[in-house]
């Protein structure tokens, strides 16, 4: 195998930390949205925070 190419385990530990990432992205736009008085309910509140979370990773260039 080439220095290239990842083992199992390797891509299942980028995919976790990818998905950490992810969930702290959603948490700190979560925060935002609350901080400035955004409302809702809570299933909207989550939707739209994974939503910029995912905005924010295709920005690193990672696949959301």
């Amino acid at each position: 195998m080439s220095k290239t190419e990842m083992t199992k385990t390797e891509l299942a530990i980028r995919e976790q930390l990818r998905e950490q990432l992810r969930d702290r992205f959603a948490a700190a736009a979560l925060t935002g949205m609350l901080s400035n008085g955004y409302g809702g309910e809570y299933d909207s509140l989550a939707y739209y925070a994974y939503a910029y979370a995912d905005a924010m990773l295709r920005q690193r260039g990672e696949n959301a």
